[in-house]
Parts: structure tokens; sequence; C-alpha cells
């Protein structure tokens, strides 16, 4: 074990972050929207700073984002089998990269869907067969462990560690999640001149993404101890929203918007 072999995997899954972006930014709204997305992830303050750390969170935020791609072509595809299938599987790669906390993927994947498409549309997530894709995906792991450690896990896991993750600490600690604003610099500005315009220009899939990042994002908020690390899985969703503000809405009715978010000349 060295510092490099150490670092390895978050950088390979920072890597896999980016292209996860790109992906999902390509499919959206194009591949130029893509790549500006996958370039503001890459400069984000908070990214790059987490990103080399030897932390699970950032695998835990390469299998997030890709279970979002996974949703999205699968909302495309009538709710096909093999991209729900994706879409359950990155799920459980995020639950065992960190355990419970993998499953923020599942609770946004289905508010976005039903912030998008309604709350019916949620039964078409085929709930059932997620529970068989995370059954396979997760019993040779916790299955064998529970048997042996089952009091510990939920004792010790869900309860001392989870519990307090929701009930430690008081309602001020959870407004200390609002730093993401920070740690997205230099680009929170095109955030702000960015909600205007998405009035004007309406984009099922860009609600979907938000609702995404934000039921993430709230999730995330309920810790009572903040550590900065629990932020990296947010700043894809916002970075998303920024490459589609910078490369469509200069040709979708944005100009003024635009205008108005980037900095003027002394």
């Amino acid at each position: 074990m060295t510092e490099w072999t150490a670092a390895l995997p978050a950088v390979l899954s920072s890597i896999a972050t980016l292209a996860a972006v790109f992906a999902i930014g390509a499919r959206t709204w194009g591949v130029g929207a893509g790549a500006m997305a996958a370039l503001v992830l890459a400069s984000t303050i908070g990214f790059f700073a987490i990103g080399h750390h030897g932390q699970s969170d950032v695998m835990v935020t390469a299998w997030t984002w890709w279970a979002l791609y996974g949703l999205l072509v699968a909302r495309r595809a009538g709710y096909a089998t093999r991209p729900l299938v994706a879409f359950y599987a990155c799920v459980g790669g995020a639950i065992l990269s960190k355990g419970p906390i993998g499953l923020v993927g599942l609770a946004a994947g289905f508010a976005g869907v039903a912030y998008s498409d309604g709350w019916r549309d949620t039964m078409r997530l085929r709930p059932v067969l997620g529970l068989v894709v995370l059954a396979v995906l997760l019993a040779p792991w916790y299955g064998t462990y529970l048997v042996g450690r089952g009091s510990a896990f939920v004792g010790d896991t869900v309860g001392g560690h989870y519990g307090s993750w929701v009930f430690r600490r008081g309602v001020r600690a959870r407004l200390e999640s609002l730093w993401v604003l920070a740690y997205v610099l230099p680009w929170t500005i095109f955030l702000v001149a960015a909600a205007t315009w998405w009035r004007k220009r309406p984009d099922v899939e860009r609600c979907l993404i938000a609702a995404w990042t934000l039921t993430i994002w709230v999730l995330v908020g309920l810790s009572g101890a903040h550590r900065a690390r629990y932020l990296i899985p947010i700043y894809s969703g916002l970075a998303l929203l920024v490459g589609e503000f910078l490369t469509r809405a200069a040709a979708h009715g944005g100009a003024s918007a635009l205008r108005r978010a980037r900095p003027r000349k002394v």
C-alpha cells in the first residue's frame, strides 16, 4: 500500500463520474452540453479537492450518476428491462461501496420520475425487478454478514451511525449542506442565472435531473455531522445544469440571462 495506490480507486471513480456526466449531458442535450458539463465538474472546487482522496464517497458518486444514466435510457425506451437492470445494478454498486448511503440513488430515481412524470409513473420503474437485482448483488456480501453479525449491524450501523445521521445535533447543523454553493465555485452565478431561463424553456429531462440532484442534496443535508466529502454526489447534477445553460441558453431564448451571468469588465 502506497499513497499512489490508496488514491487510485478514487481517481478512477472521479474519471468514471466525469464520463457519466458527459454521457448524461450528451444523451440529453447533445455532445456540446455533455462536454461542457464534464468541464464544469472537473473545475469545480469541491469535486477537484475531494476527487483524488482515498474516500469511498467518490466511488458512491460514480455509481450513483451512472445509475441516473441507466434511468434516463430506460425512460426513453419505455422503461425497458435492460436499462432498468443497469439502473438498479448501479444502485447496488453504490451500496456495496459504502453501505446504505448508496440508497440515495434509488430515492433520487423515484423522486425524479415522480416530479417529472407524475407519481403513477414511478410504478414503471418496476420495484419488484429492483428488489430482485439488489438481492442478487447484495446477498453474497450482506447475507453472510448479517447471518454472523446481524445484531451488531442493526445496532451499530443502522441505529448508531445512520440513526445519529438524522437525529444528531440541531436544525442549524443541517444548513451546513448549503456550503455546496460555495464549493461549486466558480460556477455558482450561472446556476442563479439559469433559474430565470428554465421558466422560459421547460424541459422534462432537466426537471428529472434537477429533482434527482435536489433529492440527494436534501438527504445529504440530513446529516448531523457535516463532512465536505459528503457533498460530492451533488456537484455532478449542478454541473449538468450549468453545462446545459452555457451551451443552449443563447440559442433558446436565454441570451439575456447568459449575458447577466457573465463577468463584466472593469
